[in-house]
């Protein structure tokens, strides 16, 4: 694997650590950081050596989520022609399947929050087993049509379709969508 540039990733007892190490800029997600997410998934998957992998990052938040400024000139919505919307839907559709890769690795994947976890970083977050958060985790409050009714931090337990029914680890901590206040 070459030289990482968004990544730090060790392996210690068959415990693979992947750090998000880009805290200059809040660990956001750019076309650097999918490239190389895709290809540690793929290694880790390919070697069979690690038991667990647990991802974390450095500086004050997990993640910003996807870097705008990087992707506002290459997800350009032109919805004039066929293959405009094509080059969205495969650049979207390669993102998500990076996403996919870290919900199907065959081991155990536990994410590790702090600070803030934003926009594409829940959904990283919610690909894997199981997420931990520090006292200082938050993500951004969805509110619906009543004042009183907002999206709740709080996790709930719910099964983890990354892991076999079989698995110890298969009962994982899951965010609600909705809760009253």
């Amino acid at each position: 694997m070459d030289k990482l540039n968004c990544f730090s990733l060790t392996t210690e007892g068959h415990v693979a650590h992947l750090v998000l190490n880009r805290p200059e800029a809040m660990n956001t997600m750019h076309p650097t950081f999918w490239r190389e997410l895709h290809e540690v998934l793929t290694d880790i998957h390919k070697a069979g050596t690690a038991r667990a992998l647990v991802i974390s990052s450095t500086g004050k938040h997990f993640s910003a989520g996807m870097d705008l400024q990087t992707f506002g000139s290459a997800i350009q919505m032109d919805d004039s022609s066929a293959e405009g919307r094509s080059a969205v839907y495969d650049l979207l559709t390669d993102m998500q399947r990076t996403f996919t890769l870290l919900e199907e690795l065959r081991i155990p994947v536990i994410a590790a929050i702090q600070g803030g976890c934003i926009g594409g970083a829940v959904d990283m977050v919610t690909a894997c087993c199981m997420r931990y958060a520090s006292a200082d985790a938050f993500r951004p409050m969805r509110f619906s049509a009543s004042k009183k009714s907002t999206s709740a931090w709080w996790p709930t337990w719910a099964p983890c379709s990354a892991c076999p029914s079989s698995c110890p680890w298969r009962w994982s901590k899951n965010w609600p969508t909705q809760a009253d206040a």
